[in-house]
């Protein structure tokens, strides 16, 4: 017999709870994780001896995470950032350009994160420090282009002229992140802000300063 439409929705309850329950504890997970190789250096410690420090086994520590780069960027890209769907939300306004259209997109998606603690600014820090960690994280922000690009599009914008764009446009959100983790610029907006005011200031002529 064919189970009811009552039984199969009440079914699904628990398959999405504990979706959403092991999410959580590979969030918390991943701060303690982040901790560790903070206090002790990302390269100085093995896979075993960070998961020893938080009192889980080695085989728990797989089961969350595919490496040690893994668990250190977990808790940075923890918010899945929808870029895209931002932008493509945006009014255009009169004097809107590709640069203004993304400086709003980040401004916006990142609103509340301006608030980190000294601990996650500390894992920004150990990231940029650590080459591995910077191009891996490098590389997973510019899967986010294609979304961005075809946003541009829907905005009107010529194709290759939307996928310059996205490109220097994360770029300049990465130097912006990296200003703030070094304590170049006391909050992630006024970062965003000074990335793209040099991005806009690259037009002019080297000699007008």
């Amino acid at each position: 017999m064919r189970p009811s439409p009552k039984w199969c929705y009440a079914g699904a309850m628990p398959t999405r709870v504990r979706d959403r329950s092991r999410e959580m504890f590979r969030e918390r997970l991943a701060e303690a994780l982040s901790e560790v190789f903070v206090a002790r250096g990302f390269d100085d410690v093995t896979v075993a001896e960070a998961a020893r420090a938080v009192g889980i086994s080695r085989a728990t520590f797989f089961r969350y995470f595919s490496s040690k780069e893994d668990a250190a960027l977990a808790s940075v890209e923890g918010s899945n950032f929808d870029f895209g769907a931002v932008l493509a939300d945006l009014d255009l306004r009169p004097d809107d350009s590709c640069w203004s259209l993304l400086q709003r997109t980040f401004r916006h998606s990142l609103a509340g994160v301006g608030g980190a603690t000294s601990s996650q600014l500390d894992q920004l820090r150990m990231i940029h420090a650590t080459p591995s960690l910077r191009a891996r994280l490098s590389f997973r922000r510019l899967q986010l282009e294609p979304s961005l690009t075809a946003a541009l599009v829907g905005h009107g914008v010529p194709a290759d002229r939307a996928h310059t764009a996205a490109m220097a446009g994360l770029a300049a959100l990465e130097v912006a992140w990296e200003r703030w983790a070094l304590h170049e610029s006391p909050s992630l907006a006024r970062a965003l802000d000074e990335a793209f005011a040099d991005l806009t200031a690259a037009d002019k002529p080297i000699s007008a300063g």
